[in-house]
C-alpha cells in the first residue's frame, strides 16, 4: 500500500491540486484531532484546553480550507466554490437562530439539513475523480 505523501508547508498552501487518498488522508486527520480535542476538553474543562484548542482549531481549519481547495482545484473547479458553501451555512446558521428564538425545535429541521448539505460536499469532494490530465490548476498530482 502507497502512503500519502505531502509536506508540512503544502498543508498551508491553496495552490496546485490534491488527488482523492491525499484529501481523505487530511479529512480523517482534522476529524480524529478534532475528536481527541473534544475528549480532552471534557477530561480537563474547557477553560484550560483553549490554550492549545485555539491555535490547533485555527490551523485545523487552514489545513482544512486549503484541502478543499486543492481537491477543487484537481476536479477543474476554482476554490471560489467553497465561499458559496460558506455562504450557504451563514445564510441558513441565521435563519436558524431566528428560527430557533421563536421556538427551539422549530430550527432543527434547518440545522439538519445544514449537516447534511456539509456532509455531502465533503462526500462528494473524496469521490469526485480529478482531472486526468493537466488543467489551469497544474499536472496531475500523481504526475507532477
Amino acid at each position: 500500500m502507497v502512503g500519502v505523501e505531502f509536506s508540512v508547508q503544502s498543508l498551508f498552501l491553496s495552490r496546485g491540486r490534491s488527488d482523492r487518498k491525499r484529501y481523505w488522508a487530511i479529512v480523517g486527520a482534522l476529524f480524529v484531532l478534532g475528536v481527541l480535542l473534544r475528549l480532552l476538553a471534557n477530561v480537563l474543562g474547557y477553560i484550560p484546553l483553549m490554550i492549545f484548542s485555539i491555535p490547533l482549531g485555527t490551523t485545523g481549519v487552514i489545513i482544512g480550507i486549503n484541502n478543499d481547495i486543492k481537491r477543487l482545484h484537481d476536479t477543474g473547479r476554482s476554490g471560489w466554490w467553497l465561499l458559496a458553501l460558506f455562504a450557504l451555512c451563514v445564510v441558513a446558521g441565521g435563519l436558524a437562530t431566528r428560527l430557533e428564538a421563536g421556538s427551539p425545535s422549530g430550527a432543527l429541521p434547518l440545522e439538519a439539513l445544514l449537516y447534511l448539505i456539509s456532509i455531502g460536499f465533503v462526500v462528494a469532494l473524496g469521490c469526485l475523480p480529478g482531472d486526468p490530465e493537466e488543467n489551469q490548476f497544474g499536472p496531475p498530482p500523481n504526475k507532477g
